[in-house]
């Protein structure tokens, strides 16, 4: 994710979507449909969180990251990473924050542990949001473009998982590898889910063990949203 600081988190495009299941979906029904449910309720949630943070621009400060297993895992969610990088941000400074994109657009919560050791830019998060109409507008518009130099953006769709898709991300800036970022997405009919790290060696990180952790957990990340 572009930084904020030193590492930033995402915005979101609308609010509805999400894309058709198809036959790599091999999840239980049982369990599909009880994360499902737990996502619809997770929605109300969210936009109870998000009701006062609508408007171009704005950030406001939480004192309490709201998506419960989600951030208390995220130290598992990163363990196979490049250890260089993701190190600092599991040590550094936390910060959680309600983002507002712009008019007409949804806001996202973001979780986010920076590097502060004085020389690496990095960092590590979760974030939740409404489901946007897909994760390369969501991407794109979040990534904020420098007409003179373009960021390289890559999303490619990976499994699926509870009757969502998951997408893995990079972002690659050429003239300023500090701002690079990758993530792990998960897209329902309702939400967003995503973790990401960001830094100089982000795109060095195995986002198809995070997916692994991510799939794994995934109903309870869903079930504790909304909780400390």
């Amino acid at each position: 994710m572009k930084p904020l600081g030193v590492v930033v988190a995402c915005f979101l495009l609308g609010a509805c979507g999400g894309d058709d299941t198809d036959s790599r979906d091999t999840d239980p029904s049982s369990t599909t449909t009880e994360v499902l449910l737990e996502s619809a309720s997770a929605v109300a949630e969210l936009q109870a969180l998000f009701a006062d943070a609508q408007g171009s621009g704005s950030a406001t400060s939480l004192d309490v990251c709201p998506l419960g297993r989600m951030q208390r895992n995220l130290d598992d969610l990163w363990v196979d990473s490049d250890g260089a990088l993701t190190e600092p941000g599991l040590n550094g400074t936390r910060s959680t924050s309600v983002y507002a994109f712009a008019p007409g657009f949804s806001a996202m919560v973001s979780c986010d542990r920076y590097a502060n050791d004085g020389e690496s830019a990095g960092g590590i998060g979760v974030f939740a949001m409404l489901a946007p109409t897909s994760v390369r507008a969501f991407v794109e518009a979040f990534a904020v473009v420098d007409e003179t130099a373009p960021p390289e953006i890559s999303v490619d769709e990976a499994g699926r998982s509870q009757g969502g898709q998951f997408y893995r991300v990079c972002v690659r800036y050429p003239d300023d590898e500090v701002s690079n970022y990758c993530e792990v997405d998960w897209l329902s009919g309702d939400l967003l889910l995503g973790t990401y790290v960001a830094g100089a060696n982000a795109t060095d990180a195995d986002l198809a063990a995070v997916e692994a952790v991510f799939a794994a957990e995934l109903p309870r990340y869903v079930e504790t949203l909304g909780e400390p």
